[in-house]
């Protein structure tokens, strides 16, 4: 209880809305983040950014409920996942929802259940915002108005993320502690489910698919995984019992991230679904060779052989044969690090903030006064 008797909890609750409401006053546009500290976070910082003297943009991990007539963009994706969003949504707000990933066939219950609400919910939407074309398949068999579908995909930061010279890469190995020759293989992100010790594993990011692949490879080649990020317990112990050597330090920040990338040979996103994923571009910014399954971004990105190694969702044989190809070839490897990141200059922040741009001004002007 706090001094005047009220429970703190309702006094956190609501400063809590307050200070949103505030925020979202003076915004032109107000972006919804999950307000986790991870990926969405940064995402909606960098638009902010991005379109600082264009826009004013608001972030919030909550929509005060007396708040109305606002663009929102729920860049959460919680407008598809809460089941009565709608009716808690004030109905004055124009919203942009974005879609990630998932559909009706997902592995994961969550992302069924919400991919049944497409259409209901995007009824509501003024756009549904998706960054792949595998998205856009989704959200448009679901029965999502095509006018209403915007792909517009993430950008990256490059000032935090850009090649090495041959002397930060050494530096990078030396700070991680990368043992004297070892072929370092990366995999940066949350895959398991919690925020806890992650034993259980998100399967939609494939970290038993990354384990098959790193025992494959380590029969061939001294190889080090590289895997930070917290909830990281079941690709841990599969690293483990494998025999693999391996450094995790838990949360790292967006900031220190490119030190990882700099000190791997090669990067691999095992995931089932994605939207992206983050990593897809920040390898492709750091020169990073990658190997992806043809999932989110990737297949957007990725022209198989000349940028990077594409592979079919599930096909663990032909992603371990297309990592051990870039492990062995160094002409491929610095093939990869020039055109990805080629690849990757068109979508540096600033060059994605006319594109954003309009995405909010075209709802900002399609604005009707609604009660």
């Amino acid at each position: 209880m706090s001094a005047n008797g009220a429970p703190r909890g309702v006094i956190a609750r609501a400063v809590r809305a307050i200070s949103a409401w505030r925020v979202a006053a003076r915004s032109d546009v107000v972006i919804k983040t999950d307000g986790a500290g991870w990926f969405v976070d940064d995402y909606a910082g960098h638009i902010a950014r991005t379109l600082h003297g264009r826009l004013r943009i608001g972030i919030v991990d909550h929509l005060a409920p007396w708040l109305r007539r606002r663009v929102v963009h729920v860049a959460d994706g919680g407008c598809f996942f809460g089941a009565r969003w709608m009716e808690s949504t004030r109905p004055s707000h124009h919203v942009i929802g974005t879609w990630w990933h998932g559909g009706p066939d997902s592995i994961a219950p969550g992302l069924r259940e919400a991919a049944a609400r497409l259409e209901r919910v995007g009824q509501r939407l003024a756009r549904v915002h998706v960054t792949c074309e595998m998205s856009r398949d989704v959200v448009r068999k679901a029965g999502v108005p095509e006018e209403k579908i915007v792909l517009l995909p993430s950008g990256v930061d490059a000032t935090r993320f850009y090649p090495p010279t041959d002397a930060q890469r050494d530096e990078a190995r030396r700070r991680l502690g990368v043992p004297s020759g070892a072929k370092v293989v990366g995999l940066f992100q949350k895959d398991g489910d919690g925020w806890d010790e992650g034993f259980a594993p998100k399967l939609v990011k494939g970290p038993d698919i990354f384990v098959a692949v790193m025992a494959s490879l380590a029969q061939r080649h001294p190889v080090y995984a590289l895997v930070p990020g917290p909830a990281r317990g079941f690709v841990l112990r599969g690293l483990t019992e494998a025999g693999i050597p391996h450094r995790n330090d838990g949360h790292v920040p967006m900031a220190d991230l490119a030190c990882y990338y700099h000190a791997c040979d090669l990067y691999i996103v095992p995931g089932r679904e994605e939207g992206g994923p983050a990593a897809v571009l920040e390898s492709l910014a750091t020169a990073t060779p990658l190997v992806s399954h043809r999932v989110g971004m990737a297949p957007d990105l990725i022209d198989d052989g000349r940028n990077g190694y594409l592979a079919d969702v599930g096909d663990i044989e032909t992603l371990a044969a297309k990592a051990d190809r870039v492990l062995r070839d160094d002409a491929i490897r610095e093939r990869f690090r020039t055109e990805g990141l080629r690849t990757a200059r068109a979508f540096f922040w600033p060059a994605m903030a006319s594109r954003y741009e309009a995405l909010y001004t075209s709802v900002l002007h399609a604005r009707r006064p609604t009660s």
